[in-house]
Formats: C-alpha cells, structure tokens, sequence
C-alpha cells in the first residue's frame, strides 16, 4: 500500500470541505423555504379564525337580539292574555316556532362558517410546496453525493 501523495490528500480534503459547504448550504436553504411555509400557514391560519371568530360573534349578537325581541313581544302578549287567551296563546305557539326556526337558521349559518373556514384552511395546509421542497433538496443532495462519486472515482 502506497502513501497518497500529500497534494492529493489536500486536495480531497479541500473538495470534502467544499462539498459539505454546499450540502449545508443546500439544507439551510431548504429549512428556510419550510419555515417561510409554516409562517405562511401560521398567519393564515390566524386570519381564517379571526374571519371565523368574527362571523360566529355576528351571528350570536343576532341571536341575543331576536331573544330580547322575542321576550319583548311575549310581555305584550301576557299583558293581552286576560282579554283574549286563546289569541294569546295562538299568537305565542306562532311566536315560538318562528323564534325556534331563526333561532335554527342562526345554528345553521354558524355551522356553515364553520365549514367554509376548516375548507379554506384544509387547502391552505395541503400546498405541496413542503413536498416540492423536499423532494428537490433530495434531487440536489443526490446530485452533489454523485459529483462527489465521480471525483473519487478519478
């Protein structure tokens, strides 16, 4: 077994030393592309529940209005009852059937926002910016492990 010439040895050395320069390169690059993603995603995240927040409080203001409605009208009607109780009653059952369905149209539209929002923030977290930056750090540290194959084969 011979010695490797001393140029040689430095010479090996300085490509390694250049090679993992890159490769960390390589890797601080890619890291930054992720958490670049990840901050996107953090910061839509966090318009999609201050949209959400702010539709949920809408409709729960909507719905303690029509209650205070609803209990303003049912004090007029009590005081109408004594002279008309079957009315009163009639008009009270219709009351509360039309009280329960806003009320239900307002759990509705709550849900639906509900939904739109867990849909746009589904799409938001599938990009496939993430993978795409995966795979092409692979591709790129397959390429430098292959340029470094070939010079140690020289």
């Amino acid at each position: 077994m011979t010695n490797p010439h001393p140029l040689q040895v430095n010479e090996l050395m300085a490509e390694l030393t250049g090679r993992t320069v890159e490769a960390f390169s390589l890797w601080a690059d890619a890291n930054q592309k992720v958490l670049q993603e990840l901050v996107d995603l953090s910061a839509g995240t966090a318009r999609e529940g201050a949209r959400l927040y702010a539709e949920i409080q809408s409709s729960a203001l909507e719905a303690v209005k029509e209650g205070q409605a609803y209990l303003l009208r049912r004090q007029h009607a009590i005081q109408d009852a004594p002279r008309d109780p079957l009315g009163a009653y009639r008009k009270g059952a219709l009351e509360s059937a039309e009280s329960a369905q806003k009320t239900f149209r307002l759990l509705e539209g709550t849900a639906q926002a509900m939904t739109r929002s867990a849909e746009r923030l589904q799409v938001t977290a599938e990009a496939d910016v993430l993978r795409e930056e995966v795979s092409v750090l692979r591709e790129q540290l397959r390429a430098l492990e292959e340029r470094l194959e070939k010079k140690r084969e020289k």
